[in-house]
């Protein structure tokens, strides 16, 4: 925008903005809070900003657009639209710079879901392992239960709770790990990327999320231990 944007001119022209359906946001940057984020992002350049004795930078609008919009010819319309506007200095709409985010957050989920299954399936593995060790370990045990009239079912259980058990640990475990990386990511991390630190944000899980890895923990543990007592247990 033009530097000379005056109070009356940055509503009217973000009331403009508001009426179009294909934004979702609209957010007015300051030159104050424009220099504020380069000394943020970039603090070697802090002294090159005090130096020049002057705000360098204009005021400015950061609009968001409808992601089912985000590739529609709508959108190069609209932002055609306010090119005509008398304040408007320059637009940037990085277009090729979104789909190039986007098809990198495809291949990450795709890497993250294969990755997911192998884990997954390692899991099954080791609990099926160690439920078959412990059945070798309580042969004895199990004999004398089948002696005395034990049904299959009270045998397996045990087992069945074990395993259970395992599973519900380890992702117990592997939620506080989780949740470690996040709040020592920024410490370590995250502000040597500097301006880039938004694209490589960790957020916490939520309560639902955090439940559902314990509980899928608890549920492929039961399932290597149902798949072991089905081989190795003979009743």
């Amino acid at each position: 925008m033009d530097k000379s944007l005056s109070p009356q001119e940055k509503e009217a022209f973000e009331a403009k903005i508001k009426q179009s359906p294909l934004i979702t946001k609209i957010d007015y940057v300051s030159p104050e809070e424009a220099a504020a984020r380069l000394a943020k992002n970039f603090p070697d350049l802090e002294p090159v900003l005090r130096d020049l004795g002057t705000n360098p930078f204009p005021p400015s609008f950061e609009i968001t657009v409808q992601e089912r919009y985000s590739r529609s010819p709508l959108v190069d319309r609209f932002l055609e639209s306010l090119r005509h506007e008398p304040k408007v200095r320059d637009i940037q709409f990085n277009r090729d710079w979104v789909e190039k985010v986007e098809a990198f957050g495809r291949i990450v989920r795709a890497i993250g879901v294969f990755l997911a299954s192998i884990l997954i399936l390692a899991s099954l593995l080791i609990v099926s392992n160690v439920i078959r060790l412990s059945v070798i370990a309580r042969q004895d045990e199990i004999s004398i239960l089948r002696l005395v009239g034990a049904t299959n079912n009270f045998i397996r259980f045990p087992f069945l709770i074990e395993g259970t058990v395992l599973g519900l640990l380890g992702s117990g475990v592997a939620l506080a790990f989780l949740w470690l990386i996040i709040k020592l990511f920024p410490l370590y991390i995250g502000y040597s990327l500097g301006a880039f630190q938004q694209l490589f944000q960790l957020r916490s899980l939520n309560l639902s999320q955090a439940l559902s890895l314990v509980l899928g923990g608890g549920i492929i543990g039961l399932l290597g231990s149902f798949s072991s007592l089905s081989r190795f247990l003979k009743i």
